[in-house]
């Protein structure tokens, strides 16, 4: 939260308690994009993405897959 008041100096109640009602990698999300975010429309972006860890049956390597909501 520090960081997010400190670059967009204020943060609606909406913005807070969603924020704080996120996971850990929604948080980790946000601190990733931090220099990417401008207002607080940026961090209700950042912490709908999810990030999916799935294995390849086929051939048993690893990916991510990204999915926006």
């Amino acid at each position: 939260m520090k960081l997010l008041t400190q670059k967009l100096d204020q943060l609606s109640n909406e913005t807070v308690n969603q924020t704080q009602s996120s996971n850990t990698q929604q948080l980790n999300n946000l601190t990733v994009h931090i220099f990417d975010i401008e207002n607080e429309q940026d961090i209700v972006k950042i912490l709908k993405i999810h990030i999916v860890h799935v294995k390849k049956a086929i051939s048993g390597s690893d990916s991510l897959i990204f999915y926006k909501y």
